[in-house]
């Protein structure tokens, strides 16, 4: 069931796309306007013979320029308002309004709908909210002795013996973040780091200090 917000946000979208259509249904009106030829009066007998074909024209040079100025307020007025609907209506269905609420602040700005919409540091909160437990539980490790016993430019490393009972669930959730660029694996030492993109990830979601249990102990550490 959609919730109240989806249901407006498509209201929203909808009226966005009646108003692009107005747009171009005043765009074509003023076309008509500019373009149609003069009326003309077509006289017949009643055997279908064309008698005569007459221009229908104003009966002084005062009625034809006040009607040629009346025509050409009118296209302006319609192109001017078409270009409002337009504008209007792109507008709405590249960009949402969004609200942030960040450290008691609120603030509202336009997210473009080829982008997330949210900001990109609740982008980076909720890819690590959106981690398994065992991810976050390995991330949560690397990231606490990096930030407590490394420099910037060191990573700290650990491994998982395949004696502890975690093992198969660490294997699974350590290879996924390998995938995803954001831990190193050492053949050498046969241990696991932070890679920078796992670094600057970890920063960007500003995740909370990890409680026991959401990380591994001390057990192996090293340098790389």
């Amino acid at each position: 069931m959609k919730t109240a917000e989806e249901q407006l946000q498509r209201l929203k979208i909808w009226e966005r796309i009646i108003g692009f259509y107005i747009s171009v249904i005043l765009l074509f009106c003023a076309a008509i306007i500019l373009f149609h030829p003069p009326l003309s009066l077509t006289i017949t007998e009643k055997n279908g013979t064309v008698v005569s074909t007459n221009t229908i024209e104003s009966s002084n040079a005062h009625e034809q320029i006040m009607t040629s100025s009346n025509q050409s307020t009118v296209i302006i007025i319609l192109l001017v308002a078409s270009c409002i609907f337009m504008f209007y209506s792109i507008h709405g269905l590249r960009f949402t309004k969004v609200s942030i609420n960040k450290d008691g602040v609120s603030a509202e700005c336009n997210v473009s709908h080829n982008s997330s919409k949210e900001p990109a540091s609740g982008k980076q909160e909720n890819e690590y909210q959106n981690k398994t437990f065992f991810e976050r539980k390995i991330l949560n490790t690397l990231w606490r002795y990096q930030q407590r016993y490394t420099s910037p430019d060191e990573h700290w490393t650990f491994t998982l013996y395949n004696s502890h009972p975690e093992y198969a669930n660490f294997q699974w959730a350590i290879t996924k973040l390998i995938e995803s660029k954001l831990v190193y694996f050492d053949r050498s030492t046969e241990q696991y780091s932070l890679t920078y993109d796992g670094i600057e990830f970890m920063e960007k979601a500003k995740a909370e200090p990890a409680e026991e249990g959401e990380f591994y102990p001390f057990i192996v550490k090293g340098y790389r």
